[in-house]
């Protein structure tokens, strides 16, 4: 229903989230709970493939519910299950759901999937803090696109600066000025 709602509404992509580590989410049976229980979690892409036909979809993960060899393996029956029920595109978390916001994100991992599957879509997702981190995301995975997710939380800029950086790698990135960040605050207000 919340499916049909979105796309009645005119957003033009619908994601699922099975990345979500926040543990009133997970203990729920609901984000990265996914990671856990994969026909669960494919019935769900079915579900609203076959409510919104129509509707573009993605769908989030992290690279495992653990570090366990049966979490990565849970990980690739999601990830290619879900392109043959056709999403459009994959974000991939290079965190764990256990591992929550700690520690590095695997980029490595992110960078691995990429060369294993150069045509299909994947967004990088994990450490993105600054218009650099998103370049080298770019430069050293070969995702498709960056999403910038906790980087954004008090840096809107991020997107703007991200962009020109990626432009010209040269450019000099000044911080936004006090009149930049009074004008975020009222649009915010």
């Amino acid at each position: 229903r919340a499916a049909v709602i979105l796309a009645e509404a005119g957003y033009d992509v619908i994601d699922l989230n099975f990345a979500c580590p926040v543990k009133k989410i997970k203990n729920k049976a609901r984000g990265g709970h996914m990671l856990m229980d994969v026909e669960r979690g494919m019935a769900i892409v079915r579900a609203v493939r076959d409510a919104v036909p129509s509707a573009t979809i993605t769908l989030s993960l992290r690279r495992g519910y653990d570090d366990s060899a049966e979490s990565t393996d849970r990980f690739f029956r999601i990830f290619d299950a879900a392109w043959d029920l056709g999403v459009a595109a994959v974000r991939v978390h290079g965190r764990t759901v256990e591992q929550k916001y700690l520690g590095a994100a695997r980029w490595d991992f992110l960078a691995n999937l990429k060369r294993q599957y150069p045509t299909r879509t994947i967004l990088g997702s994990g450490d993105v803090f600054t218009a650099d981190d998103a370049v080298r995301m770019l430069k050293q995975t070969g995702v498709d696109v960056i999403w910038i997710a906790r980087g954004a939380i008090g840096n809107p800029w991020i997107f703007d600066q991200a962009r020109r950086r990626l432009a010209d790698p040269a450019a000099v990135i000044d911080p936004p000025t006090i009149a930049q960040q009074r004008d975020a605050l009222l649009e915010h207000f």
